[in-house]
């Protein structure tokens, strides 16, 4: 007869406690800012205001590692990892590096021959440019100021003074 009465008894309490305990969780939290600027977290409301009800969770945020967790790391596992965030590391600064010197080599080839160019346009001999069919166009009087300049803006921006 006990049993049958502990089996009814707890068939009752348990869902009740369950109910009870989760009763907390499920509260709303209410955030104000007061006249003098501090802001304020409570269950109940300001009087005479209704601010907006701040978003409660309910369970844990997921784990944002990537992969799964078999517990602490030793020291060995993180001493690798250390390395190879090294190396890493080390492989990003040598491409940079490559790529700022292949930009450097090719700034240095405008420049260069941009001078050739304007070299030859300031001399009053003829110069000429070879069109799509291979053949030589002289360039006017007129044109060349406008070539002039815009070859004394190209040397402004890729030589280094």
């Amino acid at each position: 007869m006990r049993t049958g009465l502990l089996r009814i008894l707890s068939s009752i309490w348990l869902p009740l406690a369950v109910a009870f305990s989760t009763g907390n969780a499920a509260a709303a939290v209410y955030k104000w800012v007061d006249d003098q600027g501090a802001t304020h977290y409570s269950e109940k409301p300001p009087q005479g205001k209704k601010p907006p009800e701040v978003p409660i969770r309910s369970q844990p945020a997921p784990a944002t590692s990537q992969g799964p967790q078999s517990g602490p790391k030793t020291w060995q596992q993180q001493e690798a990892e250390f390395q190879q965030r090294r190396v890493e590391q080390e492989e990003r600064r040598i491409k940079k590096q490559a790529l700022d010197q292949a930009g450097a080599q090719d700034r240095m080839r405008a420049c260069l021959d941009a001078r050739h160019d304007l070299h030859a346009l300031e001399q009053q001999r003829p110069v000429y440019t070879i069109n799509a069919k291979g053949e030589r166009e002289y360039i006017e009087d007129k044109k060349r100021d406008q070539v002039r300049e815009r070859l004394r803006q190209i040397v402004e921006q890729t030589c280094d003074k």
